[in-house]
């Protein structure tokens, strides 16, 4: 991108627009991961708990599509990956627990993504590094998300036993489990949004 100087006053009013629309997508991201934590806790009360964790899943899932939003508003991610980690449910979740090292030497070249590791047989990288520059590196653990994708499934979908009984979503998800999604979701949305604030 060329910098603001050498841009036509066309050319920036185009960036600030698409800005102001991210923004926007960001603070709707952030709104929605709101009302699902609320709405999982009132479910939780109801001792829904199976909906109460599926609904606190996709509040932190939400709340990690606000920060995928924000890195590409602040050029850490290429719209390809802006667009791809949108809409990959592991991702999302895993996103929330990004993390950002300093290395300490300055790297002048920009790695938009590399697989870092790769899981036995799978074709899913298991650490991507999502950007490299200036000393600075982002990691996305995709584990992390597909741990939290898999406690997804038991509080939606009915499972079967050995004997192909079936197995409902509340015998599968107890008080304590959509408590600790309730938990995990809300810490880490409320996390972010004290890192607005600041």
């Amino acid at each position: 991108m060329k910098p603001m100087d050498k841009m036509t006053k066309d050319e920036r009013k185009a960036i600030f627009a698409k800005k102001m629309k991210l923004l926007d997508l960001y603070e709707a991201c952030m709104d929605n991961a709101g009302k699902f934590i609320d709405e999982a806790k009132i479910l939780l009360q109801h001792q829904a708990f199976s909906r109460a964790a599926f609904l606190a899943y996709c509040g932190l899932e939400e709340t990690g599509k606000a920060q995928i939003v924000a890195d590409f508003y602040n050029g850490d991610l290429s719209e390809e990956l802006f667009r791809k980690y949108y809409r990959d449910h592991a991702r999302k979740a895993a996103y929330t627990g990004r993390e950002v090292e300093v290395s300490g030497t300055p790297i002048k070249e920009e790695v938009m993504h590399s697989v870092v590791d790769q899981d036995d047989g799978s074709d899913e990288p298991v650490v991507e590094q999502v950007w490299r520059i200036d000393g600075f590196s982002m990691h996305v653990d995709q584990k992390k998300g597909n741990s939290y994708r898999e406690s997804r499934e038991p509080a939606l979908y009915v499972g079967f036993d050995a004997e192909f009984n079936p197995i409902l979503p509340d015998e599968q998800v107890n008080q304590q489990a959509a408590e600790t999604m309730i938990a995990t979701a809300f810490k880490t949305w409320r996390r972010i949004l004290e890192m607005d604030v600041v």
